[in-house]
């Protein structure tokens, strides 16, 4: 009876830093790093890790290569830090940087800060999949921090899931509530539209936690997400669970529910 009923995420636990902002949620790591270390060698990374914004902060990331025993391949886009002073360190952990942020289309997209406004190169999520010849996999991880671009450059992402061409295991991102205010009043079509997308995705909502630490202690909020799949194969992992056959599993996480997406948006600017 123990295995007939999976929730969201059972084994949730802080990764990077263990006090103060980067720190983010990650559902049964160790399931993760044990299915890595299972892979038949010569075989691609099981483990893919996209890391949106980083602002020369890889504490999480680290945490990440470490923990699943530097067989999880990470790959870090971040175009406004300078890359130099993270050759050494991405060297010796064995991430990959690459200088491109993400946006809803190819091109370039404005970054204002401390009075200046400068301009990077950008890239959907699709795009960057196919440059590192990615298309097709799963991401297992995708953190995103990107300053805002979360609301408009989710929705290429949205779409490849709802046309069935990108899975994603996990979504650790940190959303940004002035994205969310417009004329001092708060956008809920916005934050309707995003929570939509997430569910479109077959993400569920697992841990969520108002960063007391950045952004002025409340304009960012921490939210967890995990698949379907992600979560049952964490739940095998802890309970001992058959991995193949006689699961039973009729109410298991992400099956079709209409109102999990209404359920989930009702943890922002509640």
């Amino acid at each position: 009876a123990t295995c007939l009923n999976p929730r969201q995420c059972d084994f949730e636990e802080r990764v990077g830093k263990a006090f103060g902002d980067g720190g983010k949620f990650v559902c049964g790591l160790e399931a993760v790093a044990n299915a890595t270390r299972s892979a038949s060698r010569g075989s691609p990374k099981p483990c893919l890790m996209y890391s949106i914004g980083c602002n020369l902060d890889t504490a999480f990331e680290r945490d990440i290569i470490a923990r699943t025993g530097g067989a999880c391949e990470v790959h870090i886009f971040d175009p406004i830090v300078d890359a130099t002073l993270l050759a050494e360190e991405s060297s010796k952990w064995g991430y990959k940087l690459h200088s491109i942020g993400l946006a809803a289309a190819e091109g370039e997209f404005r970054f204002h800060k401390n009075g200046v406004t400068r301009s990077y190169p950008a890239k959907t999520l699709p795009q960057m999949m196919e440059l590192l010849g990615h298309t097709g996999r799963e991401i297992t991880l995708f953190k995103v921090d990107c300053e805002g671009c979360e609301f408009s450059a989710f929705r290429p992402i949205v779409d490849e899931c709802a046309a069935g061409r990108l899975r994603i295991g996990q979504l650790q991102i940190e959303m940004h509530i002035p994205g969310l205010i417009q004329g001092g009043k708060a956008n809920l079509t916005a934050r309707d539209t995003w929570f939509a997308g997430a569910d479109a995705c077959g993400l569920r909502l697992f841990h969520k936690e108002r960063n007391n630490w950045g952004c002025k202690g409340w304009r960012c909020l921490e939210f967890a997400f995990v698949s379907r799949d992600a979560a049952l194969t964490t739940f095998a992992r802890y309970h001992d669970c058959p991995t193949s056959g006689g699961w039973g599993i009729a109410t298991a996480v992400g099956q079709g529910n209409s109102s999990d997406a209404s359920m989930q948006r009702k943890a922002v600017l509640k």
